[in-house]
């Protein structure tokens, strides 16, 4: 199965929006939103691996989702498009954390070159693999053997921390601490047992295999 990166998509032009959506899903699963609100919203309940941001919107400003996004997840790469192309404008661009600049009015190939190469999808993608487990945590592809799966952020920082170990098991701690290696929201230890125990059981639905499994005192390891 093919697992295509999921790019935000946010313009409220509604032609150009259309046309980007358009152009972008040959290549990308594109999710489109035309204001501030829809854009907070979709954060909230997609994986977003890039965001391609205009800068004036209705209800509020790209740069301000910008900022939202790499402050919550450092790891969402984005490109602001704008009208605007003074040095001065791409300095204020480039100082709320984006990845890249693209001034309208710009060629589809360009913007699509711009987002493979922010995803690495030219070269190596950030591979972790342990045993029969690999991990993109660039995309969150999770991989067993001949299984795959797309892992939402909070998924992929588990499985990282659960990769990473060094020891046979993995306490609430050290996952703990991969959580605040890429988001400012650190979690109790309590959501952080209920997070592993919905992503053990998503595991066991979707694949038929127990492999996240527990032992009381020691922590987590994967079987």
């Amino acid at each position: 199965m093919e697992f295509k990166p999921t790019v935000l998509v946010v313009e409220d032009n509604e032609k150009l929006r259309g046309l980007l959506a358009l152009n972008l899903s040959k290549q990308f699963n594109v999710i489109a939103a035309k204001n501030f609100r829809e854009s907070l919203d979709t954060i909230q309940h997609h994986t977003i691996h890039i965001a391609c941001l205009d800068i004036i919107l209705p209800d509020g400003s790209g740069l301000e989702i910008c900022k939202i996004l790499k402050r919550e997840y450092p790891n969402t790469k984005v490109i602001i498009l704008s009208n605007k192309s003074q040095i001065d404008d791409r300095l204020k661009v480039f100082n709320t954390g984006a990845d890249d600049y693209l001034p309208k009015p710009f060629f589809f190939e360009e913007l699509t070159a711009r987002i493979r190469n922010l995803l690495h999808l030219n070269g190596e993608s950030n591979i972790m693999v342990k045993d029969n487990f690999s991990l993109d945590t660039s995309l969150g592809v999770l991989k067993y053997r001949e299984n795959a799966m797309n892992l939402t952020k909070n998924q992929t920082i588990l499985m990282m921390a659960l990769l990473n170990s060094s020891k046979k098991y993995c306490d609430v701690d050290s996952v703990s601490r991969t959580y605040s290696a890429y988001t400012i929201r650190k979690p109790s230890e309590e959501s952080i047992m209920v997070s592993l125990s919905r992503l053990k059981i998503r595991i066991r639905r979707e694949w038929g295999m127990d492999l996240i499994h527990s032992k009381y005192g020691y922590g987590y390891y994967l079987k």
